[in-house]
């Protein structure tokens, strides 16, 4: 994390260098990806947000889909913030292969979160995690359940 240079507040920085192959001394090519920290910090507020700020019939069953939301949290992380990343290391190994104008699908990605399809994939996560905890829960509690 540093100062963003191109205007106020910060930057998450990834460089990586692009080879060939795993044997070459020199990187013919190097991707350098910038995120806003307001870009990395929007995944997790907007998840923890509409999950915790939704109704629920107790405090047990507001617990119990914070456990069924982490992993599920984990998971919309690696879609979202660490393909914003990564994506472009395909994108230059196609160049480095003679592809002249490569769009792979990581980058039609990338251009959908930031086009704001972000909100809607983390809405979509909240939606299955209130799906799947309602449905362990109710399944917990019913007198079915336990006779099984």
């Amino acid at each position: 994390m540093k100062p963003n240079d191109r205007g106020p507040g910060y930057v998450l920085t990834s460089i990586s260098d692009v080879r060939r192959r795993s044997a070459d001394t020199r990187a013919p090519a190097r991707t350098v990806a910038r995120v806003q920290v307001g870009e990395a910090i929007e995944t997790p507020l907007v998840f923890w947000a509409l999950l915790l700020l939704w109704p629920a019939k107790s405090m047990r069953a507001r617990l119990w889909r914070v456990g069924v939301g982490l992993p599920l949290f984990l998971g919309l992380e690696a879609v979202t913030t660490a393909v914003q990343f990564i994506y472009m290391l395909p994108e230059v190994s196609a160049r480095l292969a003679g592809e002249t104008d490569p769009i792979t699908l990581l980058e039609r990605w990338s251009r959908f979160l930031e086009a704001e399809g972000s909100y809607v994939v983390e809405a979509l996560f909240v939606f299955a995690t209130l799906e799947l905890a309602d449905r362990g829960f109710s399944a917990k509690l019913s007198p079915s359940a336990a006779q099984r």
